[in-house]
């Protein structure tokens, strides 16, 4: 099962609740303004790409922390949502090729997701938005370990339009069950120049828990991202070098 209907899954698994029940995502007055910071444990699975004479993907993985920015403004059903996501820098470990070639890798990343959404009932809206993700690489590589200095820097950035869900449940004393899955295709680009396409799917599902008389929210969870590109470059035609982010998250939000 995909992960966004996963999350569907779970989030239908819930009793239905009250309007209340919402109150703990969305706040529960007709007009709310919500500020919010994710820590997200993450790994980091990812690809480096081949060459025309070795078409294939190397997969690296490290893991690393990213922190996230958002706000949510929500009058009655309708909401808008901006969120932020930053990395520092990954330093992958060492590896050999299949040339026997040894290669360091370094890369950092940020994210910008924004959205429009409806809550169909108040326990599951829909949203649609744009992604941007921006990854800059530094690679060295040498016939021996560590030898040699990093190369310039690489941009690559996927873009495009996403649709998704959003729900919770309520299970009482404040506490809710919530989850968001969301999917979308992107255009991919290497310092500004076209390379590829690119399929996008994230979920996130937790606990969130809403304080009864302080503007505090605080919510945990597990998220699971995956971009999976297919590059435009002779030899890779059959290949997607897939890039896959998963892990814990924390969340703290101020709810107005």
């Amino acid at each position: 099962m995909r992960p966004a209907a996963l999350a569907l899954a779970a989030l239908l698994a819930v009793p239905a609740a009250p309007a209340r029940a919402a109150s703990t995502v969305l706040g529960s007055q007709d007009f709310n303004i919500i500020v919010g910071y994710k820590l997200w444990a993450n790994n980091w699975l990812t690809w480096i790409d081949g060459t025309a004479t070795n078409p294939r993907y190397e997969s690296i993985s490290m893991s690393g922390i990213a922190n996230n920015i958002n706000t949510t403004l929500r009058y009655k059903r309708v909401f808008t949502n901006l969120g932020y996501m930053a990395t520092s820098e990954y330093e992958f470990p060492r590896y050999r090729n299949a040339a026997g070639t040894y290669i360091d890798a370094r890369a950092k990343r940020a994210e910008v997701d924004w959205n429009l959404g409806f809550m169909a009932v108040p326990q599951l809206g829909f949203t649609v938005g744009v992604k941007s993700v921006e990854q800059k690489w530094r690679t060295r590589s040498n016939a021996v370990a560590g030898a040699g200095t990093f190369g310039p820097t690489l941009k690559y950035n996927w873009t495009g339009p996403t649709a998704g869900i959003v729900g919770s449940g309520a299970i009482g004393k404040g506490f809710s069950i919530y989850g968001n899955g969301a999917g979308g295709i992107m255009n991919v680009t290497l310092d500004g120049s076209d390379i590829g396409s690119a399929g996008y799917e994230s979920a996130e599902l937790g606990l969130a828990w809403k304080a009864q008389s302080v503007p505090f929210s605080g919510s945990f969870g597990y998220k699971f991202q995956r971009i999976s590109t297919k590059l435009d470059r002779s030899g890779f035609a059959e290949m997607r070098g897939n890039d896959v982010t998963s892990g814990y998250v924390l969340g703290l939000n101020l709810v107005f």
